[in-house]
């Protein structure tokens, strides 16, 4: 029988026989709310062994495969049961364990999973969401590398407490392409790589990091534009329709919702975030514009956004 460690993230107890980058528990938690482990036995195979295969089993697990990784089985008591292939590399089982099946029970939650990274400010938390590669992992690292705290990388996990939106916080790690650490003045060489058929690595920001929930005070939806770099960075306000259309597009793993059957439940609460939390258009040059650029000009807008909307001038704490 494997040793089990003890984490949390995003709120929860975890317990795994796999090591994981996240925030350690002191000891044995009482009560897990995730339990991970890895099995020896081969599972049979999907019907069509293709990537981000689901099935859906008798007893209502949800069940995806990573070709060349493993097959993960989650079942509906948030048991996570990962089946290597073979020669699967530890750290690519870990990458789709921490990605794709943790967002299957988040999904489950009561709450809004967004493909974003979040970070502390002053007032409270500030989420970017976007496609991946439009850069909001590098964004978040700028804003660490500046006094802010990081809150989350490459998936928002937002819960509603009484009236307020909180961004329960994952773990402190960002996940970097090699061009971005260039940019980011990040030497790779002592950095670990996610897995070797990827070019991107694991940035540790335990001295950075928010382990507390926090209020949710503004979303920005990254895009970027052609327009000289004179124009430099645009910020616009969204309404109604609009927003719930950028949420939606920018749910992490939009396509689990069929599966855990919560469409409607997700529309609700995305509808009941865009009431509570204003939502910008953050659009930038291509190329030609750092991360620590935009991150400065963002808190100026807000700073401006602050001065003359009510609803910033108001905090409750997150518990």
């Amino acid at each position: 029988m494997r040793e089990k460690l003890f984490y949390t993230a995003f709120g929860l107890r975890i317990g795994s026989e796999i090591r994981l980058p996240l925030v350690e528990l002191k000891g044995p938690a009482e009560r897990l709310d995730v339990q991970i482990s890895l099995e020896n036995s081969a599972r049979p195979l999907l019907s069509t062994p293709k990537a981000f295969t689901y099935e859906d089993t008798p007893v209502q697990s949800i069940v995806f495969r990573i070709p060349k990784v493993a097959i993960f089985e989650i079942t509906l008591t948030n048991e996570i049961k990962i089946f290597p292939e073979p020669n699967a590399q530890i750290d690519a089982i870990v990458l789709f364990l921490l990605g794709s099946a943790f967002g299957v029970i988040l999904h489950r939650q009561e709450a809004v999973v967004l493909h974003g990274s979040a970070v502390k400010i002053d007032e409270g938390a500030i989420i970017f969401l976007g496609p991946s590669g439009i850069g909001k992992s590098t964004l978040a690292t700028a804003f660490a590398q500046n006094g802010f705290s990081l809150l989350t990388d490459d998936v928002a996990f937002v819960k509603f407490e009484m009236e307020n939106a909180c961004v329960i916080p994952s773990y402190p790690q960002t996940k970097l392409w090699r061009e971005s650490l260039d940019a980011l003045s990040i030497p790779s060489k002592e950095l670990k790589s996610l897995y070797s058929r990827i070019n991107k690595f694991s940035v540790r920001m335990d001295r950075a990091f928010e382990a507390k929930p926090q209020m949710l005070h503004a979303i920005f939806i990254l895009e970027t534009h052609l327009e000289s770099l004179s124009k430099l960075i645009h910020f616009d306000r969204i309404f109604g329709a609009e927003i719930y259309s950028a949420l939606h597009k920018n749910t992490y793993r939009v396509e689990f919702l069929s599966q855990i059957g919560s469409p409607r439940r997700h529309f609700q609460y995305c509808a009941r975030l865009a009431q509570k939390v204003p939502v910008y258009r953050l659009s930038r040059p291509v190329e030609g514009i750092s991360s620590r650029l935009i991150a400065e000009e963002s808190l100026k807008f807000l700073k401006k956004e602050r001065g003359k909307e009510s609803e910033f001038n108001s905090f409750n704490k997150c518990s």
